[in-house]
């Protein structure tokens, strides 16, 4: 099986695993934004042309809108709806690398956090390792103290593939954002990012999408 078939199954046990779960963060909008990060980037991290052929005929931000969320990456951005509106959450696909986010601008941290941890911190199949990296506290000037989480998975068993998941949060009640999940691959020999999530610094979010 080669690796991108192994891990999209891989991502049908995590989300059957970590179903029970997820009932004990009772937040809709941190239930709809993790459901939204397993579904659309963890499951398309080893072939993100193909959600990005799925995405194709749907509406994107224009350019002005998406840079605020690609953080200097070429790349698109597409506004989530939720419970009938948009501007609470945005998809970012970049292209010079696979790696999808999703951001959110209002939600319960905690919940989103509780929830981050229980679907990545544990191996949905024994031939799966999980590594979880150290913690980083930081300072945004937008978003305040940001708090971030970040887990690799190696999911082929070949230790030059592995993808990397990371959550950066702001509890921080005026933060223009206040939780980022992304996951990309690593290349080889690529070792985990030592600072917050590469999008966590940008600066120039507009009010909405």
């Amino acid at each position: 099986m080669n690796f991108t078939k192994n891990f999209a199954v891989v991502l049908a046990f995590a989300s059957v695993w970590a179903g029970p779960n997820a009932n004990a963060a009772d937040e809709p909008e941190a239930r709809f934004f993790m459901q939204a990060f397993s579904s659309l980037c963890s499951a398309s991290v080893a072939d993100p042309s193909a959600l990005r052929a799925k995405l194709s005929r749907l509406p994107q931000l224009p350019p002005e809108n998406a840079r605020h969320f690609l953080a200097g990456h070429p790349g698109d951005a597409w506004p989530l709806p939720y419970d009938g509106k948009i501007g609470n959450f945005v998809l970012v696909l970049t292209s010079d690398k696979p790696l999808c986010a999703v951001y959110a601008r209002r939600l319960d941290v905690q919940a989103a956090a509780l929830l981050f941890d229980r679907t990545l911190s544990h191996s949905p199949k024994p031939s799966v390792v999980v590594e979880k990296h150290p913690e980083i506290d930081a300072n945004s000037p937008v978003n305040g103290k940001i708090h971030t989480v970040s887990y690799t998975w190696d999911v082929s068993g070949n230790t030059d593939k592995k993808i990397l998941f990371m959550m950066t949060t702001s509890a921080a009640a005026d933060a223009k954002i206040q939780a980022i999940a992304s996951a990309s691959m690593l290349k080889e020999g690529e070792q985990p990012t030592k600072t917050a999530n590469p999008f966590s610094d940008t600066q120039d979010h507009p009010s909405q999408p």
